[in-house]
């Protein structure tokens, strides 16, 4: 069954996905609320006073687990995720391993060191203020509501939750409701208790007396989705439980003059393609556009050119998924629009819609969205800053710039898109690569999550009662 469930049983029904079939629970409002009261008895019994050191060795022991190709629950996750998706089994594999990995030791290691004083999920800590003592507290249960579009997502999310000594109730996908079963199930394998504090199952979205009763005992709701499912879910929660929404974003590349050599260009090309590709662009972080700045030694059509290569090279190794009539059909029409744009050149997969590359000048009515799948814009621009101008309809939706250029410029690019609502800029090539650390939408990861006590210093500087973990 794609669900885990502690201390629930309840029956199961198939639920179709892609080339796929599995069993799936089916759950009342009534079930769901006796599973968030177990989750939070639970953490009481289990999570509330483990060490931080011990959370994150059972949370390194499962990542190494998913390390490892061989391992029966990735093997399990990789069957199944590349039929219910149609992506490549290359693909899958590369997802998953990237994303357990960053749920392991190093990755949660850095994301506490960027955001939480050390120790203060311990005990208490000298406040950074200078008086007294301050420590830091999770919510009894967080709630989570996953996208299905990239594989391995959910593991970093869940033990994020635990890491803060909180229990984990995640909603998943009707694309992908396995992953996060699968990843609970083997970290009940590494560490029954912790195992018991987190539960992952799949319920129709559209269900608001589900969500309702999934969430109303948690301090917050982490949430992926479209915004008009965010909208409906803020409308099911209580009034007292917080919504963290990460809704739809747009994401681009940008490559300098000073990247635009000969010598450079072969690889330029494969790390763009490589930000197309994988996922086929379903991802928040994959690019719709690349803008190409004028006055390096190749051309911005040269680039363009290019990267429809490195897209039929590496369409060879991962092969697109297949679409639905309707998603065939939007890029055939945006390819038959491109091709009657002035000045627009369009490099298309031969016989198939598998892969497109449309070169323009830069419009002025800004960057237009891609119907993804990997049908990617390369737009030439005289001048890289101009693109505030370029970029400013889609304000408060850019998320990832992936750059190829001078350090110096990269810096100055991300201050003058900041205001636009930025997040990351990150090195060409990288943009499905995002580290533990990167605060996603541009808010902390951890800290929204966070309650903080402060304990002023009393007369004759005792500590607080328990002294420091």
């Amino acid at each position: 069954m794609a669900a885990w469930l502690p201390g629930l049983e309840v029956p199961t029904r198939p639920l179709p996905v892609g080339a796929a079939e599995v069993q799936v629970p089916v759950l009342t409002p009534d079930d769901l609320d006796r599973l968030a009261a177990h989750l939070t008895a639970n953490r009481r019994r289990y999570l509330a006073e483990r060490s931080t050191a011990s959370i994150l060795a059972s949370l390194d022991a499962v990542a190494r687990r998913w390390q490892d190709p061989a391992y029966p629950l990735r093997r399990e996750a990789e069957r199944w995720i590349a039929a219910a998706t149609g992506y490549a089994a290359e693909t899958v594999a590369w997802g998953l391993a990237a994303g357990t990995a960053r749920a392991g030791r190093e990755g949660l290691s850095a994301l506490l060191a960027a955001e939480v004083p050390p120790g203060a999920l311990d005990g208490w800590v000298p406040h950074p203020g200078g008086r007294g003592w301050t420590r830091a507290f999770g919510p009894e249960l967080t709630g989570f509501v996953f996208s299905g579009n990239v594989p391995g997502i959910p593991a970093f999310h869940l033990a994020t939750a635990l890491l803060i000594r909180s229990a984990a109730l995640a909603k998943t996908a009707a694309g992908e409701p396995l992953f996060a079963a699968l990843w609970c199930r083997s970290l009940a394998e590494v560490d029954p208790e912790l195992g018991a504090c987190v539960a992952a199952a799949y319920w129709p979205g559209e269900a608001a007396e589900l969500h309702r009763a999934a969430f109303r005992r948690a301090g917050a709701v982490v949430a992926f989705g479209a915004d008009a499912s965010l909208d409906a879910l803020a409308r099911a929660l209580p009034p007292a439980v917080r919504l963290i929404r990460h809704g739809q974003k747009l994401s681009f590349g940008c490559v300098a003059r000073e990247a635009l050599t000969p010598g450079r260009l072969p690889d330029l090309a494969r790390r763009a393609a490589r930000d197309v590709a994988l996922f086929d662009q379903q991802g928040c972080v994959s690019p719709h556009a690349l803008w190409v700045e004028e006055g390096g030694a190749v051309s911005p059509a040269a680039f363009a050119e290019a990267l429809a290569g490195a897209l039929a090279e590496l369409g060879a190794r991962w092969p697109r998924a297949p679409l639905s009539p309707e998603a065939a059909a939007a890029i055939q029409l945006a390819r038959s629009e491109a091709r009657f744009s002035p000045g627009a050149r369009v490099w298309a997969s031969p016989g198939s819609t598998a892969w497109t590359v449309v070169f323009q000048p830069a419009p002025a009515e800004g960057l237009r969205p891609s119907p993804l799948n990997r049908f990617v814009r390369v737009y030439a621009v005289p001048d890289l800053g101009h693109l505030p101008q370029h970029l400013a309809p889609w304000a408060g939706y850019l998320q990832t710039c992936s750059f190829a250029g001078p350090r110096d410029r990269a810096l100055a690019l991300a201050w003058a898109l900041a205001p636009l609502g930025l997040s990351r800029l990150c090195p060409l090539g990288r943009s499905q690569e995002p580290a533990p650390h990167w605060r996603h939408d541009g808010e902390p990861q951890l800290l929204p999550l966070l309650r903080w006590v402060d304990a002023e210093e009393p007369a004759g500087g005792e500590e607080p009662a328990g002294g420091k973990a």
